[in-house]
């Protein structure tokens, strides 16, 4: 149950952040969607470091870039788009957790999870 859980949450995230980079008409570039994720996590995960925050907004920018690509790639095809977002989510996922200490790795998945439900679902917290 808690598998299906972490999937469902993980979907969540990913198609907003989809919908996010979709939007024609959004002013958000792949570029501002990454700063502002870094910066999320600086506000939400204890003690990160410049240096790791350094390390870590390229891994964004690279998840953010390859939404666009992929978006592009799958033309409306959503179950392609959306396998080639869980990649790419989980390719960032397994460098920040490089990045970050276990602790500061769990807080980095906790924020994902109360971002998803946040959007998603009934409850407000965190």
């Amino acid at each position: 149950m808690k598998t299906l859980m972490t999937v469902l949450t993980c979907a969540g995230v990913l198609f907003i952040t989809v919908n996010v980079l979709s939007q024609s008409n959004s002013t958000m570039n792949a570029k501002q969607l990454a700063q502002q994720q870094t910066d999320q996590i600086k506000k939400n995960v204890d003690k990160v470091t410049p240096t790791e925050l350094s390390k870590i907004l390229p891994a964004e920018q690279e998840f953010a870039n390859g939404i666009q690509d992929a978006r592009r790639i799958t033309n409306g095809d959503t179950l392609a788009m959306y396998a080639n977002v869980l990649r790419l989510s989980n390719n960032r996922d397994t460098e920040i957790q490089m990045i970050l200490t276990a602790i500061q790795y769990s807080q980095y998945l906790d924020m994902e999870k109360g971002w998803g439900c946040k959007l998603n679902c009934t409850s407000t917290s965190k």
